[in-house]
């Protein structure tokens, strides 16, 4: 069952503050706040351990996560849907995602965002430079924000354009590996 944000309710001058209030009102908020783990605010990041082969094209796929650091309220599973963070509790939620490719010096790569499996407008980074050594690593540069229901789900998306399919890189040792953050910020 989805968790939902507490309110505080309006009080009128003359009240007393009682415990139970206190508790209801105040409290509930400040857990909600800075309280850890399924108390505090809905957060996940997780990354891709194992690569991912990407055809070349414009439209590119989703970039499977099958590793997770946190997942406050179980919005994504590693064995159903791994690309997907699916919202448990609405509001307002920063997206951060990264892709990192392995060694190619044709064309470019570019990384963006899908909500419900559409393209959300102005979330893209793209890397057109050729890389020949080394590894790319193409970051969303503009952190998104966006408004998800109970239910919406994001994706990061990956695309390459080489001429052939190209795998992303996979060494979490060294920090190249693709990667997602879905942090909730308001009601």
């Amino acid at each position: 069952m989805p968790r939902t944000v507490p309110s505080i309710a309006a009080e009128v001058p003359g009240n007393f503050v009682t415990s139970a209030l206190w508790t209801a009102q105040v409290g509930a908020i400040m857990q909600w706040l800075v309280g850890s783990g399924s108390n505090g605010l809905p957060m996940f990041f997780g990354y891709q351990a194992t690569s991912q082969s990407v055809a070349s094209g414009t439209t590119g796929a989703a970039i499977t996560i099958d590793t997770e650091v946190i997942d406050t309220d179980g919005g994504h599973s590693t064995v159903t849907n791994t690309s997907r963070y699916t919202c448990q509790v609405a509001g307002y939620y920063l997206l951060w995602g990264s892709t990192a490719w392995a060694i190619n010096a044709t064309e470019e790569r570019i990384t963006y965002y899908q909500k419900n499996g559409t393209t959300i407008p102005g979330g893209s980074s793209v890397q057109i430079q050729s890389v020949s050594s080394g590894h790319a690593t193409v970051v969303v540069g503009t952190l998104m924000i966006v408004p998800l229901a109970v239910g919406d789900y994001v994706e990061v998306w990956g695309s390459q354009v080489s001429g052939g399919a190209l795998s992303t890189q996979a060494d979490v040792a060294a920090g190249k590996n693709c990667s997602m953050l879905v942090m909730w910020l308001h009601a």
